[in-house]
């Protein structure tokens, strides 16, 4: 029998956890003799990647907290010169890495659900800035998703702590050393709601920035998500922030970025040593009509109209057939949240009411285009356990 059997998913016969290699292409004379090439050029490459990379990280830290200090009597200042200074540094770091293009797509939710013109409606009404107090939600197989995410968004990490579902944030450099590491499933200092977080974060932008929420709270190998921990509780109550969902994947024919456990510098040598490594990117910014259909959940500030929002589901008529909710007029984006909403309601059959839990999970499956297994972060902390007892 397998001995890692027991981290098999039942449904989709993947192990999140085990660390995988590449799909290799057809060896041939011209890939064996770049392989040879790698092997004996890759290690020194390597080295000379992370001279360089040590350089470029205290030059980040010299540009932010010195020189950065001197804006702080002008916070909107302070914050766009923190953005630059990430995006520059960290987009020439990913460069030394191998990343030399990444792929982003944007991606349209439910748009199987949609007309070709109730489409463009949506995406013409969407808002694409991530702004202070935004969460933007993650699947995570990297510590270069949190390298990229800190380039594109300069946004503030946080930490679940799965057994309360609360969390706690986090700096660039601590999010980093967090990756991959064993899963503590009980962090004394993570005792704050995402909603405080988030009205935290509007109070104080230049400090804060948009949120980024890990749900799994570990890495997997990139080949599935995990359960996503319950942090949702409470955002409904206040003005109901922004959630944007991004996927994140690494295609690869020989080394993996992912990320899932042992050595992180032997990884990251490993990692260094390859001329060139892929990263793709689905993001789906938010709009309304993405939540359309969520129980309790309130949206007012942005989207195609104030009165347009999260609510509770119609009940269905007596012969059992789901009743249509009219969301007036007849503009493509109206018509467009009419569809998700009958959507939600013929789920309703089946699985009943639509959480913003179970939401975001369907999203980010959608979004990622991985499939959903029934592990979860604690099932990752005790195959932790039994890989440290296998390598004593």
């Amino acid at each position: 029998m397998d001995k890692y059997s027991k981290w098999r998913d039942a449904d989709t016969g993947i192990n999140p956890f085990l660390p995988t290699k590449g799909r290799r292409t057809e060896s041939t004379q011209w890939s064996e003799a770049l392989a040879h090439v790698k092997n004996l050029l890759g290690p020194l490459a390597a080295i000379a990647k992370l001279a360089v990379l040590a350089l470029i990280a205290l030059l980040a830290f010299l540009l932010v907290h010195i020189l950065g200090a001197v804006l702080t009597p002008l916070p909107l200042l302070r914050r766009e010169w923190d953005k630059v200074v990430a995006f520059l540094c960290g987009r020439l770091a990913l460069f030394l890495l191998g990343f030399y293009s990444i792929t982003v797509e944007e991606v349209l939710p439910h748009k199987s659900k949609l007309s070709l013109r109730e489409k463009n409606s949506i995406k013409k009404t969407t808002l694409r800035s991530m702004e202070p107090g935004d969460i933007i939600i993650a699947n995570h197989s990297s510590y270069i998703d949190i390298l990229y995410l800190a380039t594109m968004y300069a946004p503030t990490f946080t930490q679940i702590s799965p057994d309360a579902n609360t969390l706690r944030a986090i700096p660039l450099h601590e999010a980093l050393l967090a990756t991959g590491a064993y899963p503590i499933l009980n962090h004394p200092a993570a005792n704050l709601t995402l909603a405080t977080l988030v009205a935290r974060a509007r109070a104080d932008p230049r400090t804060y920035g948009p949120i980024v929420v890990f749900p799994e709270a570990t890495t997997t190998n990139g080949r599935a998500l995990l359960r996503a921990c319950d942090v949702w509780e409470g955002l409904k109550e206040q003005d109901a922030p922004r959630l944007h969902l991004v996927g994140l994947r690494y295609p690869c024919e020989e080394f993996s970025p992912a990320y899932v456990v042992g050595g992180k510098l032997s990884h990251l040598i490993g990692l260094a040593s390859q001329f060139v490594n892929r990263l793709v990117v689905r993001v789906a910014f938010h709009h309304d009509a993405h939540f359309e259909g969520v129980v309790g959940w309130r949206h007012e500030a942005v989207g195609v109209g104030k009165n347009v929002g999260f609510h509770q589901r119609s009940s269905k008529s007596p012969s059992g057939t789901p009743v249509k909710k009219s969301v007036g007029g007849s503009t493509p984006v109206k018509r467009a949240l009419g569809k998700m909403e009958e959507a939600s309601e013929e789920i309703d059959v089946d699985r009943g009411s639509v959480t913003l839990h179970t939401a975001v999970e369907d999203m980010l499956v959608e979004v990622s285009k991985l499939k959903l297994t029934r592990l979860t972060v604690k099932d990752k902390a005790s195959f932790f356990d039994f890989w440290i007892n296998m390598k004593k």
